[in-house]
């Protein structure tokens, strides 16, 4: 009986072979475009959905308030230390390979990019006044508050909020198998939008701002190595495991260009590969 491949190496085949293509067959690729939207945006619808269920019933789950207090402080401790270090080693990067210095800043800004908004505004637009308006425009922290408060809002209400609770938990259960779906297209898509990409500038997408990709990639191995380091001493993760599970998450982002894009990758890698709990997965995966 062959060995079936894991969805990690058809992934990375998936990107060689698109590096190449795209470098072979030039505008070619393009053709490809379409195939590749079509996975970005199944990916991305399942983005609002999965924020609000996870933590909805995550939250709801939890039973206890102050259990929800205390993970939560855990949380918003550890995103607070890992963004500050992430910070720490960008700009030491970037300062230490001169990234920007020799390039052109004369041309003048054709937009009016707005004043910045006070502490107040920013607090304000939080709070959603129509959560159905900000799923519809993918406002993700305003659909996290709601999220959160409408799940203590059940673990208030007890009893009589039980079959609501289920109906959250069947529902993300339903998303979640939904986005194991969707993952066994990743390959497919991965090449569509990696061939697309290198085909339609070509190996001067790399050579034009070099120096500055370099400086990224350098920032996120030295993050990954940080974050290598955090699993095994405070969740005892071996080395192979991280990375086997963050593999088609990174190259989710590089294909995608996009954070939020990466979520149904990341739960679903979470959950099968890392093995954490729904629980605590679907609290803080979205945040």
């Amino acid at each position: 009986m062959k060995k079936k491949i894991s969805l990690s190496t058809q992934v990375m085949i998936a990107v060689i072979l698109a590096v190449a293509s795209g470098l072979l067959l030039g505008e070619k690729m393009t053709v490809l475009a379409p195939v590749g939207n079509i996975f970005l945006s199944l990916i991305k619808t399942l983005v609002i959905p999965l924020v609000f269920c996870s933590i909805c019933g995550a939250v709801c789950n939890m039973q206890d308030i102050h259990r929800l207090k205390s993970v939560g402080g855990k949380v918003l401790a550890l995103f607070v230390v890992t963004t500050g270090v992430a910070a720490a080693i960008g700009i030491t990067v970037s300062e230490i390979m001169n990234i920007g210095v020799g390039l052109d800043y004369s041309a003048e800004l054709t937009e009016d990019v707005g004043e910045v908004p006070g502490v107040l505004e920013v607090i304000l637009n939080m709070f959603p006044s129509n959560i159905v308006n900000s799923m519809a425009e993918g406002n993700n922290l305003q659909v996290i508050i709601f999220a959160v408060l409408l799940g203590c809002a059940i673990i208030v209400t007890g009893r009589d909020a039980e079959s609501f609770k289920k109906g959250i938990n069947s529902l993300t259960a339903v998303l979640y198998s939904l986005t194991g779906i969707v993952m066994k297209f990743s390959p497919v898509g991965i090449f569509c939008l990696l061939g697309n990409a290198i085909g339609e500038h070509g190996a001067e997408v790399f050579s034009a701002i070099g120096s500055y990709i370099l400086a990224v990639y350098i920032s996120c191995f030295i993050v990954l190595v940080f974050d290598v380091i955090l699993a095994k001493v405070f969740g005892n993760v071996g080395v192979k495991e991280f990375l086997k599970a963050a593999w088609p998450v990174a190259l989710t982002a590089f294909t995608t260009r996009s954070s939020a894009g990466t979520l149904p990758v990341t739960i679903e890698k979470t959950l099968d590969e890392l093995k954490v709990s729904e629980e605590i997965a679907g609290f803080t995966l979205p945040l």
